[in-house]
């Protein structure tokens, strides 16, 4: 099977003691053996101005491929489900990644849109 593109939606921050935006120490790097990772909302601001959120969404969800790419829920949940609408808006079916902690991998999972559900 071809590996594709793993969208992380947003690459997890925190704010450190000096209330400044910083990369929490979430290893991704299981979600490797899917494919190459692709952050999407790079910016940790972005979930604060709509049209950055509906842009982004969209150009991740055109070049995203239903038969190997994936997307990993991580961030804001604004932008996952900005992500989920534009994929499915598209037509297309969701692959998820979903972490097991006790397995520490990612397993697939395949989601249902409203677009996909008729």
């Amino acid at each position: 099977m071809a590996k594709g593109k793993v969208f992380i939606i947003q690459e997890p921050m925190q704010f450190d003691r000096a209330g400044a935006f910083v990369k929490k120490r979430i290893n991704l790097e299981a979600a490797h053996e899917y494919g190459e990772l692709v952050i999407v909302f790079e910016n940790p601001h972005s979930v604060l101005d709509r049209r950055i959120v509906m842009d982004k969404a969209h150009q991740a969800a055109e070049i995203y491929n239903e038969e190997t790419d994936y997307v990993v829920p991580v961030g804001s949940p604004t932008l996952i489900a900005a992500m989920a609408w534009a994929i499915g808006l598209s037509g297309r079916k969701l692959r998820m990644l979903e972490w097991d902690r006790g397995l520490g991998k990612y397993n697939p999972t395949l989601c249902e849109t409203l677009a996909t559900i008729t």
